[in-house]
């Protein structure tokens, strides 16, 4: 949506409309304000959602889930439990857990 939405200054022409190895030239002469203008670029879920909180914070969740996890299994090992600790019996499983959050994340 955004390659086909640069506007050479005067606003006859495409970018994209251009010859493939002029392009590269042309670039100093693209109306930067008009083409990179919200309504110009953002998709309608991006403007109409709450999609677009939460892909321009997603780093902020996941640090924050990191360490959440981080501290609750860490304080979580010196409790006895009657079944199974919170997140696995050793250390090293308790962290490994941790990092699987990373790529449940990404879906």
């Amino acid at each position: 949506q955004l390659t086909h939405g640069l506007v050479l200054r005067g606003g006859d022409k495409l970018l994209f409309e251009c010859p493939h190895q002029d392009r590269f030239a042309l670039l100093p002469t693209v109306d930067w304000a008009f083409s990179m203008h919200s309504m110009h670029t953002k998709t309608h879920r991006e403007v109409h959602s709450l999609w677009g909180i939460f892909a321009s914070t997603h780093r902020i969740w996941l640090a924050h889930v990191l360490v959440f996890c981080l501290v609750y299994f860490t304080v979580t090992a010196d409790v006895t439990f009657a079944i199974a600790p919170v997140g696995g019996s050793t250390t090293l499983i308790r962290m490994s857990s941790i990092g699987l959050l990373v790529p449940l994340h990404s879906l």
